[in-house]
């Protein structure tokens, strides 16, 4: 009988409160800490929009977070969860916001429960610990990317170690504030983006010509939607509570590209499994699109382990 502690870890990103309700587990044949996870949830807070470039969280972002939190607490009550044992992790928008301070302090006082706004370095780290739980690394060189709506984390790194790491503040709801005029995008709108890519991508088109990765890991928000659809399942079904990890080769990868690119917003919002994501995902698959280009990989793994998963096993020991 697993006796240890229940933690409800949150995620509080530029998009999406995500939440697990996890404990962990006996080590397994390696020496891993695994986690046992009773409940996931996610909910659209959309906190960056209006207010990205203003560098500031709106009061309309703050109302819609309070309302996630609310969702929240009523999970962590249920599970009997004491307020030590509730952890909460903040990310691009709350770090790059003026008041990013003052809303983490607020919510300390309405909730009881501390906000850590970490750094883009520290979020790489913790998104390489989950990924690598959850795939199971060996000698070889993976590159790790998790997109967010404000930022991009991009890891080199094998079974031992990180060899290279960046956080480069450029998410998927950034791309689409800059360059989501037309939908779907233009074949100019296109060239455009991929060369502000190449000049805000530059330290990972350097890095790769040290490291070679064997595949690219995603974790998150546009690989899970990306899983979704290549497995023709339902983000949305309360039945799958994760999306299965998969792999995807490339030229898989690149048919659902065109089908996201070409599709508008009303087409995008019809396919099963997009969810949320359908405003940003062609600006994120576009990303995508330009690091497999750039890193030659011949395959995505899609974990289904990411932040919270990676914040949790290093707050337990890992």
């Amino acid at each position: 009988m697993n006796l240890e502690p229940l933690w409800a870890i949150l995620d509080i990103g530029t998009n999406t409160l995500s939440t697990i309700i996890a404990q962990k587990t006996e080590k397994n044949k390696f020496g891993d800490n695994k986690i046992n996870i009773l409940a996931e949830t996610e909910d659209t807070i959309f906190l960056g929009r209006e207010g990205l470039d203003k560098k500031i969280i709106t009061s309309e972002g703050i109302n819609r977070l309070y309302v996630a939190l609310e969702k929240c607490k009523t999970l962590w009550e249920k599970y009997e969860i004491p307020l030590s044992n509730v952890k909460a992790v903040a990310t691009s928008a709350m770090r790059n916001a003026k008041n990013g301070q003052a809303v983490a302090l607020q919510i300390f006082e309405d909730f009881g429960v501390e906000v850590d706004i970490i750094s883009g370095e520290k979020e790489a780290e913790y998104i390489y610990t989950g990924v690598k739980a959850c795939l199971g690394f060996s000698d070889k060189t993976v590159l790790v990317m998790d997109i967010g709506g404000g930022s991009v984390e991009c890891i080199l790194g094998n079974k031992d170690r990180i060899f290279w790491k960046k956080s480069i503040e450029i998410g998927g709801q950034r791309l689409k504030d800059k360059f989501g005029k037309n939908d779907p995008m233009t074949d100019i709108d296109i060239q455009n983006l991929d060369f502000h890519l190449e000049l805000a991508f530059s330290p990972l088109i350097n890095a790769l010509q040290n490291y070679v990765p064997e595949y690219l890991a995603g974790s998150a928000g546009c690989f899970e939607t990306l899983a979704s659809l290549y497995l023709d399942i339902d983000f949305n079904d309360e039945k799958s509570v994760q999306i299965p990890k998969c792999k995807i080769r490339t030229e898989e990868f690149y048919s659902l590209y065109q089908k996201i690119i070409n599709a508008n917003l009303q087409q995008r919002s019809q396919m099963k499994g997009i969810s949320h994501r359908a405003e940003m995902m062609p600006y994120a698959t576009s990303l995508v699109k330009f690091v497999v280009q750039k890193s030659d990989v011949a395959e995505i793994q899609v974990s289904n382990y990411s932040l919270r998963e990676g914040y949790f096993l290093m707050m337990n020991g890992k």
